[in-house]
């Protein structure tokens, strides 16, 4: 493997050991922590239960064909602990907590790309030090998953289309198994697309084809034949021999159908979410409202931290916009002309009613798919019109895959109707990128003035890196020393579940040694749990006082109290009650 196609040296080597031995600790703390708690959310019990059925463990029928789809690469990674004999909630734990140890060494790289080992460093620390982050990294929740390994997408991505196209190999069926891990991983292929088109200036090949078609016949075929062409091509058909082996042995072979098309179909383009759904919200600016909230669990000196990061990025900008009206001449003067008359101008217009359409399109079309094809094609725009007068090509092109990574998932998120705090973990990365962009801004602005016989920029960078050590030691060793009455807190941590649900299950054990011959009823989230704890499918109630769909079963399990006709109250836990048939 050649070190130098991944843009790293011998001394990234001394922050890689400072990243390990960190994200290390973190990682061990919060496993403890989660192996010692409850499922704290019922899609957790989902993946375990499609674990079961790939082990050969579902002797009770209690996985929906239907789940399948689910995640089907975590939960077959599961069922591999489950044939060893370790059936148990912790195995799931084990598997992501290791997709997210290394997805921190992806983001490493990926910063690589555009800042020093130091920055690099700062911006992978900042952002495994935010609590929401910390609580997610080992839950055996698959959104943080998903996340991780859409950065060694994107690692591999860049590597192939800037140093070797070998590496295309890694990039499409890894982009398969990260699709398969959650649907939402489909973003990181616009990002690919779009950073290839940079690299490849699609916007000057156009310029050539408007003014020289026949030199841009000729600039075509040659690309046709190039060995990066095809090693594209060979990828892609791995990759889709990959997506069918997928779809029919972890999906179809198990009875299960590839329902996500539909799903995925539906959320890009838009489709309302029935307003019915718990955690349905169409406020668009929740996100934006609520995000201080949401990195930090509503938790202590939260305004403090996300003020550190706000300030970071809006002084950075403000140095860089400063030095951009200063050298604006210099600027002007080494813009590169298009061959195409005005076509300069036609794009430069084009580029604000773009902007201008997406932004309606925002307001009143809620479908995300336009928008984020209209983000693309503005960045794409703006690299051609940058590139012209900025001298260094690789670093526009990371910033501006960055801001695509950001405005994809943001608007994408903003617009789907339901809405928890975990969805903002996809667009947390980019954020973390333009903080490092306005610190190293900050830095290149102080380097080589003195305090004290210090350099500044050392200074700032060691303060800052500091201070988020802090916060991760604080949160990962008071992972609950948070407001646990805020809903944010909730959301999070129990999503409205209460770890007490499992001690019910225990007592169904204990009273009856047959509950697996009784029928159970339950609400729709608990039956999740009571699947996987009891390994019995309950009737699912609808959940509303009037508990339609009733039928009389063995078995009622309900987080509230009520008085059922024809049962009586066997067992109380916490928010939960065990009610018996007469």
């Amino acid at each position: 493997m050649n070190w130098s196609d991944w843009n790293l040296s011998k001394d990234d080597f001394v922050y890689l050991m400072i990243l390990l031995f960190i994200s290390s600790f973190s990682i061990f703390k919060m496993i403890d922590f989660c192996w010692s708690a409850c499922i704290s959310n019922p899609d957790i019990a989902v993946y375990l239960l499609s674990g079961l059925k790939y082990a050969g463990l579902d002797y009770y029928n209690v996985v929906y064909p239907s789940e399948l789809f689910y995640t089907p690469i975590l939960s077959f990674l599961s069922s591999l602990f489950f044939r060893l004999g370790y059936v148990d909630k912790n195995a799931i734990i084990l598997v992501v907590s290791f997709i997210n140890f290394l997805g921190f060494f992806g983001l490493y790289v990926l910063f690589k790309n555009r800042f020093n080992p130091l920055l690099s460093l700062i911006g992978v620390v900042i952002y495994g030090s935010l609590p929401l982050i910390i609580v997610n990294t080992t839950r055996g929740m698959i959104d943080l998953a998903a996340i991780s390994i859409t950065f060694w997408i994107l690692v591999f991505a860049i590597i192939s289309i800037e140093k070797n196209p070998k590496y295309f190999l890694i990039t499409f069926p890894l982009f398969v198994i990260g699709f398969f891990t959650k649907y939402l991983v489909g973003f990181a292929l616009p990002l690919i697309v779009l950073y290839y088109a940079m690299d490849k200036d699609i916007i000057s090949k156009l310029d050539l084809l408007l003014s020289d078609k026949a030199v841009f016949n000729q600039k075509l075929k040659n690309y046709l034949k190039s060995i990066e062409f095809k090693y594209i091509v060979i990828s892609l058909i791995i990759s889709i021999i990959l997506f069918l082996i997928i779809s029919k042995t972890l999906i179809l072979d198990f009875g299960g159908s590839l329902t996500f098309f539909e799903q995925s179909v539906k959320t890009f383009n838009g489709t309302q979410t029935p307003s019915n759904i718990i955690d349905f919200n169409n406020d668009k600016s929740y996100y934006m409202d609520h995000f201080t909230d949401i990195l930090f669990l509503a938790g202590y000196h939260s305004n403090i931290f996300m003020d550190i990061l706000y300030g970071i990025f809006i002084v950075g900008l403000g140095i860089r916009v400063v030095s951009f009206i200063r050298n604006f001449n210099q600027f002007n003067s080494d813009k590169k002309s298009f061959k195409t008359k005005n076509l300069y101008k036609i794009l430069l217009f084009s580029s604000v009613i773009l902007i201008l359409v997406a932004f309606i399109i925002f307001k009143e079309i809620p479908n995300h798919m336009a928008i984020n094809v209209l983000w693309c094609i503005i960045i794409l725009i703006f690299f051609s019109l940058l590139d012209k007068c900025v001298s260094n090509k690789k670093f526009l092109s990371v910033d501006l895959l960055f801001l695509a990574y950001f405005l994809l998932f943001f608007t994408f998120m903003s617009l789907y109707t339901v809405k928890v705090p975990r969805y903002s973990l996809f667009f947390i990365p980019p954020f973390i990128y333009f903080v490092i962009w306005g610190l190293n801004a900050i830095v290149g602005f102080l380097d080589g003035k003195k305090l004290f016989e210090f350099n500044i920029k050392n200074v700032v960078t060691i303060v800052i890196l500091v201070i988020f050590l802090l916060l991760t030691v604080s949160v990962v060793n008071n992972p609950m020393d948070y407001d646990e009455s805020k809903k944010m807190y909730r959301d999070v941590f129990a999503h409205d579940f209460e770890n007490d649900y499992m001690e019910v299950c225990d007592f169904i054990k204990e009273y009856d040694g047959n509950y697996h011959d009784k029928t159970f009823a339950s609400f729709y989230h608990h039956s999740r749990i009571m699947r996987w704890y009891l390994n019995v499918d309950p009737l699912i109630l609808d959940e509303d006082s009037s508990l339609k769909n009733f039928n009389q079963t063995d078995y009622v399990v309900l987080n509230l109290d009520k008085k059922l006709d024809n049962y009586d109250l066997i067992y109380k836990k916490g928010g939960f009650n065990v009610y018996s048939l007469k």
